[in-house]
């Protein structure tokens, strides 16, 4: 029994933000600051999801999609505004 070939389309290419900062980019150091504030607000959000469903979900795929079609500026504000999100929900938890 042999397999069928892949159906996957060119899946688009990988976005180098190393390459990117070290020309200097603003928005990439942008990101990577909202970036890193964002993660631990994540992880300690996990348990509350269920008030919100999807919604951080969501929000972290549209990051990802800005990311992935190079719209650093749109990411880092997604990124952001989901961070001062995250930072209300937990104070009023």
């Amino acid at each position: 029994m042999s397999y069928p070939g892949s159906r996957l389309v060119n899946m688009g290419t990988v976005i180098d933000l190393e390459s990117r900062r070290r020309r200097q980019d603003p928005a990439v150091d942008r990101l990577s600051r909202a970036i890193e504030v964002l993660e631990p607000l994540v992880d300690g959000a996990e348990g509350k999801r269920s008030r919100h469903p999807g919604s951080i979900e969501t929000e972290l795929l549209a990051i990802t999609g800005a990311i992935a079609g190079e719209r650093l500026d749109e990411a880092a504000t997604r990124a952001e505004q989901l961070a001062a999100r995250l930072r209300r929900l937990a104070k009023n938890a």
